[in-house]
């Protein structure tokens, strides 16, 4: 058997907002692979939109070209499945929608990936048995599969959850602290002496660029909360949302580059 006729897949994930330009790519993929004697099967189901489960499943044959148009009237669905299989020949297709998001799957057998246009999905994987995996943005950029493991090994979910503009006045500081120094601002029932450090030079810095003070009755102002929090965010933007941490040396280049503007 050849390798052009070897089982390849695609892991795709987009917006609903794309749904238009996802069904224009599956209605390419079904005319670049519908033989005469081969007809896809189309499921649809979608339990909103119909009022009994009878007319909730869809079920219809794409013999055509002209049975490709079909999918045109598809404006929203719960999940769809395309497929056609023999015993030396199976494409299949299926996409389902949660929330805000389309996932598609395709498991296929024909060398036609160079002919469509991926640009609807946001993010894809495709798998192929004789190569390593690819990972692509909807713009074709391509990232190999060792950086995608190496995001994982630094992964670090409390980085992706930090909303500084959700953290309450009395955990703003030393939250900030800790995910971008690593270390505890709190060792027992006190502050480090690392953090105590840090706060006082933090208010002192605020208040050499703004001459406010940072706290009013040992709480921190509206002014210095709001510092606080643009300082963090910028933070979280340089180091790829709090995934890595800045090193200072980067930071000072950066900073350097930036004066020359």
């Amino acid at each position: 058997m050849s390798n052009l006729s070897l089982p390849k897949e695609i892991i795709a994930l987009s917006k609903i907002s794309n749904w238009n330009a996802i069904r224009e790519f599956l209605k390419e993929f079904l005319k670049l692979t519908i033989k005469k004697e081969l007809p896809y099967e189309l499921i649809v189901l979608n339990d909103e939109q119909e009022e009994s489960a009878e007319e909730s499943v869809i079920n219809r044959q794409i013999k055509t070209t002209k049975d490709i148009q079909y999918l045109n009237k598809i404006t929203s669905f719960n999940s769809i499945s395309i497929y056609q299989f023999n015993q030396y020949y199976e494409n299949n297709l299926y996409l389902t929608q949660n929330q805000s998001a389309i996932i598609f799957f395709a498991k296929y057998m024909s060398a036609i990936t160079n002919k469509l246009d991926l640009e609807c999905f946001d993010f894809i994987v495709m798998l192929d048995s004789t190569s390593n995996p690819i990972f692509l943005s909807n713009t074709g950029k391509e990232v190999d599969y060792t950086k995608i493991i190496n995001i994982f090994d630094q992964f670090d979910s409390k980085y992706f959850t930090i909303n500084p503009t959700q953290i309450p006045d009395e955990k703003l500081e030393s939250s900030i602290f800790e995910s971008i120094s690593g270390k505890n601002a709190i060792w027992g029932d006190s502050e480090t002496k690392a953090f105590t450090s840090w706060k006082e030079k933090m208010a002192d810095l605020f208040r050499s660029f703004t001459e406010k003070n940072a706290y009013y009755g040992g709480n921190l102002t509206k002014k210095y909360r709001a510092y606080l929090e643009r300082m963090f965010s910028i933070w979280q933007k340089l180091s790829n949302n709090g995934q890595n941490d800045i090193k200072i040396t980067t930071l000072k280049e950066f900073i350097s580059f930036l004066d020359l503007f």
